[in-house]
Order: structure tokens, then sequence, then C-alpha cells
């Protein structure tokens, strides 16, 4: 055979073996396919990936003629030294012990950044490792590592083709299980979620049913608390009613015998006593007082227990209150001496918004305390603004005493009910001990704060600062102003501070004010200012001072000629002086000094320099009067029959006689039933109807009367009430009451509530004749002789001497009266300057005193508003006239023995 047959023999054979050996790879090929669908249908996602991976390598080992495969699963684990090995249990023993040897750590290293088939020889025999990773897009699982025969290693492209595609299917199946097995992790999570949740959740509804459960239970305890609550309430406002009941019965009780007393007191005070029975009745007034004052604080800390103590809110002027509060007090703080005295700034304003009773109380009750626990020097009323804005301004009011003072410890203790500062105190001084704690509430209620600083031994002040709104105030100041006149004043007065508080009055309103401390400093201030040729236009001196007194100053000044153009006025307190031997040196000393009362107030001072420093004194028309008529009891301007419905018969008899006093005449009814009767058969001016009475009340009573046929059903009704409490007040009204009067009655009470509800007498026609009548000449008869006969015919046959009784009664009763009447014209007042004059004129018609009774006839009559400057020079001329008329009195009739 030739070559070249030969060499196409050979081309045929190798085609043959070709074609053998691609049939061989497409059966190979057909096996892998089939061996890879047998390897997922062995698999089962949810099993030990190591069964997977085994099972894996058997049929591959069958399939590629491998002597040995496996698998070193993990990323990590590959290029560590500690591999996680997936090999049959068939594996030879030898051969595991070379692929050791041949996978180093460095080259599972090296491997494991291998993205392709790697062969590796074998290092004792002629075999190779065929290492194939297991990786997908998303995870690298591992490799294959199997070990072939060198003759065995396929370079048929089909056959490397579905190798990688059996090594990707197995890294896709190991993805897929790692799937599952998330998915079956996660369901598995999800049920432990969802049974940790159930559990929780029926946990929860257990503590809801339980929460409900006790909820119902708390709902039930509460019901049955607010029963118990609603109970509670009902018992306390049945126990408040009761309380409230109890504190008026109480009242009307303790009110009713009161009235008794002091009642009878005033009308004793008005008869002829001597100087022991006038001190025990003093006595017996004082402490009718004060327990009046103890019974009104109780009623007033009882209210405000009961939360029904509430404010008024109206304009009043605050000036004049605090004066009349400082006034009412002064006899108490005069008689031991002290000085009590009232500073108000001059930036308060006249007219402010609030409840004027209310302050009142607060500054009374401190007031009160600063005198009773002070024994020497002075207390202080100071009132200043402190801010001041377009419609509201806040006043400081202080009182400041030089008293026993309060240790810090027992000032915690002052305002807690029923307390002083310690029993000893409370055993000394006396009280309620409710009088701090009233004014605590009340200036708590205007919205301050009472503050305190004390030491001991040195004095107290007591401070609280409200806010007021301002009133515009359309009222004329009569305060005169000094401005351009140059006026120079002296004031002399050992107290500094009550010379610094007349200063800062005087100075404010533009007269030039020096002071001294004591009367020979005066002395010689005046006649220093005389040298300078400007002298004193007037001197305020004090009574009262150590060394050289007012009186002996006044004399001293009106002993020097150098002195003769000043004016003088005398402050003097209220105290009633005995009666001594140079009592008429002393009246005549003061002619023509003017007076003023002690405590001052501002206004008054002011009118009293105006006055003095003003235009000459007033001509008195000459002519004779001819009036010597008696001056009776009775007031002769009021008219009317009244019933008086009363079951206390000490009440009845001092209401009777009240009336009498007063000019009226009255019966008497014991309670509500002789009420009726009594006003069915009678014609009344008016009815005293008293609140608590058996049979029939005064409430039942007066609904009775208006039930009655006009006009009985219209007549006045006038409650006798002994209950302060504003309930009671309101039932009178309810029961178809005018307007109530409180027990204890006084004859000043009675008077303004019969004048208020009963007109005048019509019978004196005319405006007041005594303008048309003449008044005296100078030489007309100071005393009428025919009366004072009289007077002597009426004492014949009397025990002791009656004429000097009587005359000495009128003296001092009229030099009282003087003093009041000063005051009243200081005051612009004309109501008490007409009460006043009409009590000395009838006074001096019984003595014969001519001239003061003429006199007193003028001012007895109504005053124009600009006519207290006239009013005030009459008053002078009156001075004089009774300084004369008291000499010739006691030395034509008075005889001692």
């Amino acid at each position: 055979m030739s070559s070249k047959g030969q060499k196409s023999l050979q081309q045929q054979t190798d085609h043959i073996d070709s074609l053998k050996n691609q049939n061989r790879a497409l059966l190979d090929a057909l096996d892998l396919v089939v061996s890879i669908d047998q390897v997922h249908s062995m698999v089962d996602l949810e099993q030990d990936k190591k069964n997977i991976l085994i099972a894996g390598a058997n049929q591959l080992m069958r399939v590629n003629q491998f002597i040995i495969g496996g698998f070193y699963f993990g990323e990590q684990s590959f290029a560590n030294n500690t591999p996680e090995y997936y090999f049959p249990e068939s594996a030879p023993l030898e051969l595991m012990n070379e692929v050791e040897k041949v996978l180093t750590v460095q080259m599972r290293q090296w491997l494991s950044k291998q993205k392709r088939v790697v062969h590796l020889p074998a290092l004792t025999s002629k075999k190779l490792f065929m290492v194939y990773p297991l990786a997908t897009r998303i995870n690298h699982f591992g490799f294959f590592v199997g070990i072939i025969e060198e003759e065995h290693v396929s370079v048929n492209e089909i056959s490397n083709s579905l190798l990688r595609l059996i090594f990707n299917n197995i890294s896709n199946l190991l993805e897929k299980r790692e799937i599952v097995l998330n998915l079956i992790r996660h369901k598995d999570h999800l049920q432990e979620l969802v049974s940790e949740r159930t559990e929780a959740l029926e946990l929860q509804a257990k503590d809801l049913r339980a929460a409900k459960e006790r909820a119902e239970e708390q709902t039930e305890i509460l019901n049955a608390q607010a029963k118990e609550l609603i109970a509670a309430r009902e018992a306390a406002l049945e126990g408040s009613r009761l309380k409230s009941a109890f504190v008026a019965n109480m009242s009307h009780e303790i009110r009713t015998p009161m009235n008794g007393v002091i009642g009878m007191a005033e009308l004793l005070s008005d008869t002829e006593l001597d100087n022991e029975q006038r001190k025990y009745l003093d006595t017996i007034v004082n402490s009718g007082n004060l327990l009046l004052n103890i019974i009104n604080d109780i009623l007033d800390f009882s209210k405000i227990e009961a939360g029904k103590l509430t404010l008024e809110n109206v304009p009043f002027d605050i000036e004049p209150m605090i004066e009349e509060t400082i006034s009412i007090l002064s006899q108490r703080a005069h008689v031991k001496g002290l000085e009590i005295i009232s500073s108000i700034g001059s930036l308060v304003p006249q007219t402010i918004l609030g409840d004027q009773v209310r302050l009142r109380q607060v500054i009374t009750n401190l007031l009160s305390n600063a005198v009773k626990f002070t024994h020497h020097g002075e207390v202080v009323l100071s009132v200043d603004v402190i801010s001041s804005m377009e419609d509201f301004v806040q006043i400081r009011f202080s009182i400041t005493d030089t008293g026993v003072g309060i240790s810090i410890e027992n000032q915690k203790k002052l305002f807690q009910p029923f307390t002083q500062a310690d029993n000893s105190t409370t055993r000394k001084y006396g009280g309620t001990g409710l009088g701090l704690v009233i004014s605590q509430t009340l200036v708590h209620l205007m919205g301050g704060e009472i503050d305190l600083t004390s030491s001991p031994d040195v004095g107290t002040t007591f401070s609280f600062v409200l806010k007021f709104k301002k009133v515009n105030s359309f009222k004329v100041d009569p305060v005169p102003s000094f401005y351009g006149r140059n006026i120079r004043l002296l004031v002399v007065d050992d107290n500094i501070t009550h010379r610094e508080t007349l200063k800062n009055y005087l100075e404010a309103n533009a007269i030039q004010v020096s002071s001294a401390g004591n009367g020979i400093d005066a002395l010689f201030m005046m006649q220093t200012e005389v040298e300078k040729k400007r002298p004193f236009d007037v001197v305020l001196i004090d009574e009262n001072m150590p060394g050289l007194s007012g009186d002996e100053l006044i004399r001293r000044i009106r002993q020097s000629t150098d002195f003769s153009s000043v004016k003088i006025v005398l402050m003097k307190t209220m105290l009633k002086s005995e009666h001594s031997t140079d009592q008429n040196e002393r009246n005549n000393l003061n002619i023509g000094v003017a007076l003023l009362l002690k405590p001052i107030r501002r206004k008054e001072l002011l009118s009293q320099i105006q006055m003095l420093v003003g235009s000459p004194g007033v001509q008195l028309k000459k002519s004779v009067t001819n009036d010597h008529s008696i001056h009776h009891e009775n007031n002769p301007d009021v008219t009317g029959h009244l019933l008086v419905v009363e079951d206390n018969e000490v009440n009845q008899e001092v209401v009777l006689k009240m009336l009498n006093k007063l000019g009226y005449s009255a019966d008497i009814a014991n309670n509500g039933v002789e009420a009726l009767e009594k006003i069915a058969g009678n014609t009344y001016a008016l009815v005293l109807m008293d609140c608590q009475m058996p049979v029939m009340d005064g409430f039942e009573a007066t609904k009775n009367i208006r039930l009655l046929p006009a006009p009985i059903s219209t007549i006045t009704i006038i409650a006798l009430t002994a209950n302060a409490v504003k309930e009671n007040v309101v039932e009178c009204f309810e029961a178809g009451m005018n307007d109530y009067i409180s027990k204890p009655l006084t004859l000043k009470s009675l008077e303004q509530i019969l004048t208020k509800w009963i007109p005048p007498n019509d019978s004196k026609n005319g405006e007041h004749e005594a303008h048309t009548k003449p008044m005296f000449v100078d030489q007309d008869p100071i005393v009428n002789v025919h009366i004072m006969e009289e007077l002597k015919m009426l004492g014949e046959g009397e025990s002791g001497d009656w004429l000097n009784t009587v005359i000495k009664m009128y003296i001092n009763n009229s030099r009282e009266i003087l003093n009041q009447m000063q005051s009243a014209i200081l005051q612009c007042n004309t109501e008490l300057i007409n009460q006043h004059a009409h009590k000395l004129r009838g006074s001096s018609s019984n003595i014969g005193a001519v001239r003061i009774n003429a006199l007193t006839e003028i001012l007895e009559q109504p005053i124009k508003p600009n006519g207290f400057i006239e009013a005030q020079k009459v008053y002078d001329r009156l001075v004089k006239e009774f300084a004369i008329t008291q000499h010739h009195l006691e030395a034509g009739y008075l005889h001692e023995g």
C-alpha cells in the first residue's frame, strides 16, 4: 500500500476515532445531563448541606472518571487552616492525605482568588488535581476537588461546558438552598414573632380584662366615695348652716343683754353723778364696749371660716377715713401718755375705689394692738404711695410703735387663731387673739400681705401694700393754698415724729416752717427772728411738753411785747382735765388762742392757719334778745307716736327712755301677735320690731302686717336685730322690713334711723327765725338775773347747794361742747356745728347766759359753703364771751362750803 493510501487510511482512522470521541463525549454529556437531573431529584433543599455535596460528588465521579472527588466548602474556611471536607466515605485515606499536602494554606489562598478550572499535579503519582470554583454572582460557596488520571483529562469543550454547567447548577442549588433555608428561618422567625405577639396579645388581653375588673372595682369604690362626699358635703353644709344659726343665736343672746347694759349706761351718763359714780359708769361702758368688740371679732372669724366674708368696691376718701380712725383711738393713747400720729403722703390720691369698712377694720385692729402693747413713746400710722399708674395706685400702710416688741420665735405664732405672742401676754393684755387673723385674711382678700418687723423692747412695725383704682373726684378740696404769701410758722413739740409730720404738711402748702423741741428753744428762736425783723406769723404749740409746758410757753409769749403780733395755736388732747383751782387762770390765759385737738388733721390745721392769717374779725350786729325760754329735753322738730315690739323688759325700758329723750312717745308690744292687735287699732308713725320673740317673731309679724289693707300695710318697720350676720339682714328685707338697726342701741344710732324715716314736724314754718333775731350789745347783762332767781327758788328745800351743782355742771359741759364745736368747724361739718350750738344754746337759755345764747343761735343755723370762716369768727367771739360768763357766774353765784 502506498504511503498515500496509508495516509488516507490513517486519516479515516483518525476521523473514526474523532467521531468515536465525539460520540463518547455526547454520551458523556447526555449522562451528565441525566446526572444533573438525578442530582436535582435527589436534593432536598431542607436537608443537610453535607449530604447534598457528597451526593453531587458521587455523581461527578461516576460521570468523569474521577478517582476521588469532594468539596472544600466555604470561602473563608477554604483559605484558612481548617477547611471543611465533604468527601465520600469510600475515598482512600492516602489520597485524602495527598489532597491535604497539595492544598496547602498558601495554595488555598491563591485558589480562592481564581474564577476558572485549575489543574494541579499530584506530588507522588501521575495524577492531576482538578479544582473548580462553586460560585454565583452573589455567593462563593467553596471549591470542588477531583483527582483523575492524566490520560483521562478531557479536552472536549462539550465536556468542559457540561462540567461548568453542573458546577454552576450545584452553586445555584446551594444558593437556592440558602434562600429556602433563609425563607424557612424567616418563616420560623415570623412564626416565633407571631407566637410571641400572640402570647403578648393574650397577656395584654388578660391584663386588660384584669384592668377592666380593677376599673370596675375602682368605679364602685369611687361611686361609694362620691356618695360619701355628697353626704359629707351635705353634712358640712348642714353643719355650716347650724354653725351660722348658732352664731346668730349666740349673737342675739349676747347682744340682747348687752343692749340693756350699754343702753342703760348711756342713759345713766346723762344724769347727775359724782366723780366716783362717773368712774364706775366709765368702767361699765368700757367693759361693755370691750365685750362687744370681742363678739364682733368672733362673728367676723365665723364668716371667714364659712367663706362668707365678702368685700365691697365703692369710692371713698382715704384721708378723712385715716384721720377718723386715728381719732377714735386717740383717747386710749392719750390716757397712757402716748402720741398717736397719722402721716399721709402728699401723693396719696383723694378718692380711691375699695372697701372702706374692711380697710378701716384692719387699720383699727393694728392700731389698737399698737396702743395696747405700747407704754411710752408713740404710735404712728404712715400712708404713702409706692407706685402710681394712670388708673391705679399702690399704697403702703405702716403702723409703727415703740412698744414691747415681739421676739422672732413669737412672731411665728401671731397669725394663728386665738393666739397672742405668748400665754403671759394673753393673761396680761387680754383679747381674743383673732384680730391679726382677721386682719391678715382681709388684707389677703384685698390682694396684699401683712409684713412684720419687730425687736423686743424697741418696737414693732406692721405694714401692708394694697392696690386701688383711682377715682376721678369732682369734689373741691377745701384746703387753702399759701403760695406767694410768705407765711412763717414755728412748730413747738417735744415729739420729733409729730414735728416732722406737721412740717411736711405745712411745707407742702408753701408755708415756711421752723421747729423747736422745747419751750426754751422756741423762745430763743422767736426772739432771734424778731431781732432779724422777720418774726413768726404763727406759733404751733403742743400742750404737754416736759420742762416748759404749752401753757407756760403761752404765758411767756403773752408777757413779751416783742411777740404781740404772733398768732398762737395750742395743740391739746381730748382728755377731760381735772378742774383745779387754777383752771380759771388757764382759761383766761388761752383766750384768743386757737385750739387744735390731737391727733391733728391736715385740713383742720391748714384751715386754722388760714383763719389766723386771714382778714380781721367780723363785726357782730348790736341788738337785744328777750329769749329767756327754758330748753326742754324733747325735740320740737320731730313728731309721731311709735310702736316698740320687744319681749325683753330691760330693752323695753331702754328704748322707751331713749325715745323720750329724742322727743317721741311709744307703745309697747311684747310679741308679734300683740303688735298686730295694736297696729289694727292705732295709728303709728313707725314700728321698731325685734326679730326674735316668743309666740310670733318679728319676721312673721312683718309678713302679716304687709298682708293687711292699706294704709296699715305700708307702715315703716325698722328691725331691731342682735344678729350682725349678712343672712339675718337679708332675711329682714325679705320679710318686708324697711331698714334695720343693730343692738346694742345708742342714742345716736337710734336718732339717725328715726331721722331717716320720720319726716320733721312741719309746724315750724319759714326759714330759721334766728336770722332775723337781733344780737346783744356789749352793755347788755351777761346773765339774766330773773332766771337766776328762779333757779335759786327751784333749789330751795333740796339737800346740798343745788345751784352750785347746776353752775359747775353748766361750765364743765359747755367747755366740752366748745371743744367739739371747734372740731366740727375745722371739719366744715354743718350738721355737727348746728347740733353743738343747739345743745349749748339750750343749756345757756336755762342758766340765763344771754350773750352765749345769742351767739349760739347764729351757729345753730345752716351754714353756706363759703361761710365757715365767718362761723369761726363767731366761735372765737363765743369763746371770749364764755370766759366772761364763767367768771361772772363763779364770782356772783358760786359759793364754796
